[in-house]
């Protein structure tokens, strides 16, 4: 149908790491639902135009940005600036389950810098 996202973007995607879900959209934002599989991880990596605001509905992660290293459970919370690599990690035993919210001007997958 003519106008839906889901037309042209998977709402659910697979990923090496885990999936991520499209939960909603609009001007300057984007927020996905992240399910980060035991002994996986997302990155070293950084966006150029877009901040992550990462919330933790199950489980315990190892966040990692900048000089910063923490384990975020459930209701904690991680901040990441534009331009700042960022890893996070599941060393835990169960799938954790991470909101993402992303804002700024370009929001689309390819605004990524893998750490060399």
């Amino acid at each position: 149908q003519k106008g839906r996202r889901e037309v042209e973007y998977h709402l659910e995607i697979n990923e090496s790491w885990g999936k991520r879900i499209l939960l909603d959209e609009g001007t300057g934002y984007r927020i996905h639902k992240l399910v980060l599989y035991p002994e996986k991880r997302i990155g070293p990596q950084m966006h150029m135009h877009s901040t992550r605001t990462f919330m933790i509905l199950k489980g315990t992660v190892l966040f990692i940005s900048k000089s910063e290293e923490k384990f975020l459970s459930v209701g904690d919370s991680g901040f990441v600036p534009k331009a700042t690599y960022y890893s996070i990690e599941n060393r835990g035993l169960i799938p954790a389950e991470i909101i993402e919210i992303r804002v700024g001007e370009y929001l689309e997958d390819n605004d990524l810098v893998l750490e060399a």
